[in-house]
């Protein structure tokens, strides 16, 4: 199902877009999200505690972030991208499979 939303933007006209309704939950997604991240880490044969310590963090929240208890935000993806040799696109991407 999707949802029509008005969009305005100086100067232009208001045009209709089709924007997907959510099809994934928000704890599914941090399922996903972490799931993807575990396995990640594992391919590069490192320890949570190894890319906590990339990331400056204790280990705490990287397990809970791979145990999908923990959200990410829209600011630490770089880092956390970075600290697991993963894309942007392979972490969002995690969430259609």
């Amino acid at each position: 199902m999707s949802e029509k939303i008005q969009l305005g933007m100086l100067g232009e006209p208001d045009r209709v877009v089709n924007i997907p309704a959510p099809t994934v939950e928000p704890d599914e997604i941090k399922k996903r999200v972490g799931e993807m991240l575990a396995n990640a880490r594992k391919a590069l044969d490192y320890s949570q505690e190894d890319i906590a310590k990339r990331l400056g963090w204790c280990r705490v929240p990287v397990s809970r972030m791979e145990t999908g208890k923990r959200s990410i935000t829209l600011e630490e993806v770089p880092i956390i991208c970075w600290a697991y040799c993963i894309s942007s696109k392979e972490l969002f991407a995690s969430l259609y499979d």
